[in-house]
């Protein structure tokens, strides 16, 4: 597409970096939630979800959206109403692992350990990879289960 096509759709930059920001949090929220309300127990639908976030994470359009979800978090100018949407939606992110390795930690099958530290390291690893993938297309990536034996009694 070209620039002046985009301007068609959209007034500046800004309301296009904020669409692609909105539509990377529906979609990977969708996942995130999705996992969270299926079926099993929850070691099983925390699988689930870094099965089903990990390859997006690395391919595709998935990729350029992580990228798009690092910047939106890390630069310093990005748009007000663009931060406040993140400060609105991102938190659910954590919720929903925290609440997984809770529960999975009551059925025996995640270590003691703050299930909130869990959390942050599972995102963060994801993030980290999709950030090595972006620089090193092609690297040799970890499976969801490598990255979630930190958590695995």
């Amino acid at each position: 597409m070209s620039a002046g096509l985009a301007y068609h759709y959209f007034a500046s930059k800004e309301e296009l970096f904020h669409e692609l920001v909105t539509l990377a949090l529906d979609i990977s929220l969708n996942v995130y939630e999705t996992a969270h309300s299926s079926p099993g127990t929850a070691w099983e639908r925390l699988v689930r979800l870094v099965s089903n976030v990990v390859p997006a994470a690395y391919r595709g359009l998935g990729s350029l959206f992580f990228l798009v979800m690092i910047q939106s978090q890390t630069y310093l100018n990005v748009p007000q109403a663009t931060r406040d949407l993140i400060a609105r939606r991102v938190p659910r992110y954590n919720a929903v692992l925290i609440d997984l390795i809770e529960k999975a930690q009551a059925e025996g099958s995640a270590r003691d350990g703050d299930p909130a530290a869990f959390a942050n390291a599972i995102n963060g690893i994801i993030q980290g990879l999709a950030v090595l993938n972006a620089s090193s297309p092609g690297v040799q990536m970890p499976d969801p289960e490598t990255i979630l034996r930190m958590v695995q009694v």
